[in-house]
């Protein structure tokens, strides 16, 4: 059974929170994103959390898929790589940049999540 996308949100939030220094992070609207990314000049990021779990691949596809398509609209995203064994996806949101990967002989999904400096 794959898990919904509403818990891989729920993993994304955890990291997030999990993430948080004693410092305040910085946040971008998704127009100052979007310039800064197509523009080649990310925002920098502080330390990365991760987290993974267990997936089939073709379910890890279709979670990640959803995942670019809900947040596309507001949010840059960028694939990283797409082979027949592993997909990598970068996305940038207000407050932190996420790299989700689907792993086909791990057969899990890892997220990565840097709030930004």
């Amino acid at each position: 059974m794959r898990p919904s996308l509403f818990a891989v949100f729920g993993v994304l939030a955890l990291l997030l929170l999990a993430s948080g220094a004693a410092h305040a992070e910085r946040t971008y609207t998704p127009a100052q994103l979007r310039t800064m990314v197509s523009g080649g000049n990310p925002p920098k990021q502080g330390k990365p959390m991760t987290k993974s779990q267990p997936m089939d691949y073709a379910d890890c596809i279709v979670q990640l898929a959803d995942l670019v398509a809900s947040v596309r609209p507001n949010y840059p995203t960028r694939t990283i790589a797409s082979t027949n064994v592993m997909r990598m996806e970068k996305i940038w949101t207000n407050d932190a940049a996420m790299t989700v990967t689907c792993s086909a002989p791990d057969r899990k999904m890892v997220i990565t999540a840097s709030k930004y400096l």
